[in-house]
């Protein structure tokens, strides 16, 4: 992402650089932070939902001959990774887009408490 910018000499040394950055390298960046966190938000939600269809799977196939279950671990994983693949994503898209929602208002709530913008004081009486 950084090849994507201007570079001219710092006033730091030889080895001084300062960036000037395009906008469109700025915004593929925004993307692409807002894409990782989706995707670890993902990893944790699938991992979740497998070991949770480990645990049902286990409960369920407990009977009175047998009150010793087993746990089917792979119908986890068949279950997150073709049947509920889709829903796992939207769900974790949701809980991203809450996620930066609420980090932003956090951060407005925080400046709002040391600025004498009203609006600012506003966000940060309701946050």
């Amino acid at each position: 992402m950084l090849g994507m910018n201007d570079f001219k000499k710092g006033s730091g040394g030889p080895q001084d650089k300062e960036i000037i950055w395009d906008p469109t390298a700025r915004t593929l960046m925004i993307f692409n932070a807002f894409f990782i966190v989706w995707l670890l938000i993902l990893i944790n939600d699938t991992k979740k939902y497998i070991a949770m269809v480990s645990a049902a799977t286990y409960y369920f196939s407990c009977t009175e001959t047998s009150p010793e279950g087993s746990a089917s671990v792979m119908t986890g994983f068949s279950f997150a990774y073709f049947k509920n693949l889709g829903s796992l994503c939207f769900g974790s898209l949701v809980v991203t887009l809450i996620s930066i929602l609420r980090a932003t208002v956090d951060a407005l709530a925080e400046g709002g408490k040391d600025d004498s913008n009203g609006a600012a004081k506003c966000i940060a009486c309701i946050a």
